[in-house]
C-alpha cells in the first residue's frame, strides 16, 4: 500500500504502479504465505491510489481539458490519497489477522540496524526523490526523466552497490520486453474499445441524461459517481474522461461547485473504475502478468472496492479534503 503510494510521486501512472509491484513485491508476498488472489487482489487495488498522488497524469489531463489550475488540482490529491493509503493499510491489517499472514518481521528492527540500512539506501532513494525534483523544476518531461533514471540505475548498481553484472543486460531488457508487451497490449484493447464507445455516443448519451435529471448539488456529485463508475468499467480512463469532463465543467460551475473538487473526484473514480470487474483494466494487467484467471482474484478484490467507494463518497461530500491545501498554497478560489 505504502510503495503505491510513493509510486504515485514517480510515475503517476497506476498501470506502471500494477507492472512494478507484480514483478517485485508478489513473490515476496507468495514467500510469505499469501494467497496468489489475495497478493493479486491488494496490488490492483492501491493502484488506484497512484493516479490521484501528484503527479498524477489523470489530473493534468483533467487541468488542461477544463481550463483550471493544474497546480491546484494537484494539490488537491494529497488529502484524498493518503486517506485511500490508510483505509487500504487498515483494511489489510484486518484480513491478515483474520486469515494468519504475518510479515517478513516477528519484531522492530534495532535502530543501529535501520539507520544503517537507511544510510546505504540512500543512492536508491534518491531516484524517486530525484525524479520528482526534476519534474518540478521543468528541468525534463516524464519521459525524459524515465531516461535518465534508467541510466543513474545502472550506474548505482554496478559502481555503487556492485551487484548489476552487465553481461546480464541482454537477459534484463528481454524480461522488461515480455512485462511491457502484455501491459501495451491490454491498454491498446482497451483504447479500441474506448473508440468503439465514443463513436456510438455512449458517454454523451449518459451525460445529457444524467445532466435532465436532476439541479440539487448533491445529488447530481452522487449521479456523477455513479455514472464514472459505470463507464470507467468499459472505458480506458483517459478516453472518458476526455470524452465527458468538457461536457459536464460548465454544469459544475453552474451549480457553484468548486471545480477542483469535481476534478478531483472524477480522477478518483476512473482510477476506482480500474479495479471494478467485469472490464477494470488493472485486473487484466494484474491477471495477465500473474498469469492467473480475472474470476480467481474478483473474490479478494470486492472488500477494497467497498472500502475505496466509502473513502470516494467521504471526498465528495467533504470538499475540505480536496481544497484545503490547494487554499493553503494558492489561496481561496
Amino acid at each position: 500500500v505504502l510503495i503505491s503510494t510513493l509510486m504515485g510521486g514517480v510515475s503517476g501512472s497506476g498501470a506502471a504502479d500494477c507492472a512494478m509491484e507484480c514483478k517485485i513485491l508478489v513473490p515476496e508476498m507468495l514467500k510469505y504465505g499469501y494467497s496468489k488472489p489475495y497478493s493479486a487482489a491488494i496490488t490492483a487495488a492501491t493502484a488506484c491510489i497512484t493516479p490521484i498522488i501528484p503527479p498524477g497524469i489523470n489530473l493534468v489531463l483533467f487541468a488542461c481539458l477544463c481550463e483550471c489550475s493544474v497546480g491546484r488540482l494537484l494539490a488537491a490529491g494529497y488529502i484524498p490519497g493518503f486517506l485511500l493509503c490508510i483505509a487500504f493499510m487498515v483494511l489489510n491489517h484486518f484480513i491478515s489477522k483474520k486469515r494468519g499472514y504475518v510479515g517478513g518481521r516477528k519484531k522492530m528492527m534495532e535502530g543501529k540496524k535501520l539507520v544503517k540500512i537507511f544510510l546505504s539506501s540512500l543512492w536508491a532513494l534518491f531516484l524517486p526523490f530525484g525524479l520528482i525534483m526534476l519534474l518540478r523544476f521543468g528541468v525534463c518531461t516524464a519521459t525524459e526523466g524515465g531516461v535518465m533514471m534508467a541510466f543513474y540505475s545502472i550506474f548505482v548498481g554496478k559502481f555503487v552497490y556492485k551487484k548489476l553484472d552487465l553481461r546480464r543486460m541482454p537477459q534484463i531488457l528481454l524480461e522488461a520486453v515480455n512485462s511491457t508487451a502484455p501491459v501495451m497490449l491490454i491498454l491498446c484493447a482497451a483504447n479500441l474499445f474506448s473508440y468503439y464507445m465514443s463513436w456510438e455516443n455512449v458517454p454523451s448519451t449518459l451525460t445529457k441524461l444524467l445532466l435532465t435529471l436532476t439541479g440539487n448539488k448533491y445529488l447530481f456529485l452522487l449521479l456523477c459517481n455513479i455514472l464514472f463508475l459505470i463507464i470507467g468499467c468499459f472505458m480506458d480512463a483517459m478516453a472518458a474522461m476526455i470524452v465527458i469532463a468538457p461536457l459536464l465543467a460548465p454544469v459544475v460551475r453552474a451549480l457553484d461547485i468548486n471545480i477542483i473538487h469535481f476534478g478531483l473526484m472524477m480522477c478518483f473514480n476512473v482510477g476506482l473504475a480500474a479495479i471494478t470487474p467485469p472490464f477494470g483494466t488493472y485486473i487484466f494487467l494484474v491477471s495477465g502478468l500473474l498469469k492467473m484467471k480475472t474470476s480467481e482474484m474478483i473474490r479478494d478484490l470486492w472488500p477494497f472496492i467497498g472500502v475505496a467507494i466509502i473513502v470516494l463518497l467521504l471526498v465528495t461530500y467533504v470538499p475540505w479534503f480536496s481544497t484545503f491545501i490547494p487554499d493553503l498554497m494558492y489561496g481561496t478560489m
